[in-house]
């Protein structure tokens, strides 16, 4: 598993490792912010700087985890993890039409 806490006081995350489908290094932006937040992108886990590790799980979920070693955290995790696919997104349903008839 990879795990990660910010201190005493603070709850602290888990993942197995075989949840994990893909590791990449990314970038945070201002509008992530410094802290633990849930994004668009997913949870953030970041204390400083913008540089950060991308997990994506077998559910489609993400963590984007702040670290100052980023491809020394992509390495580990590339060599731990089995690579898979995340689950598609649901497909849209369209109606269609006949001659302008449903």
């Amino acid at each position: 598993h990879i795990s990660w806490a910010f201190g005493p006081g603070v709850e602290g995350q888990k993942l197995a490792l075989e949840d994990i489908v893909d590791v990449k290094a990314v970038q945070n932006s201002y509008r992530h912010g410094i802290g633990i937040r849930i994004t668009h992108d997913g949870w953030i886990y970041s204390v400083s700087g913008f540089s950060a590790v991308q997990l994506t799980l077998k559910d489609g979920s993400q963590y984007r985890i702040g670290t100052n070693d980023q491809a020394g955290l992509v390495a580990a995790l590339e060599d731990k993890i089995t690579p898979g696919e995340a689950p598609a997104a649901e497909p849209q349903v369209k109606l269609r039409t006949h001659n302008n008839m449903l």
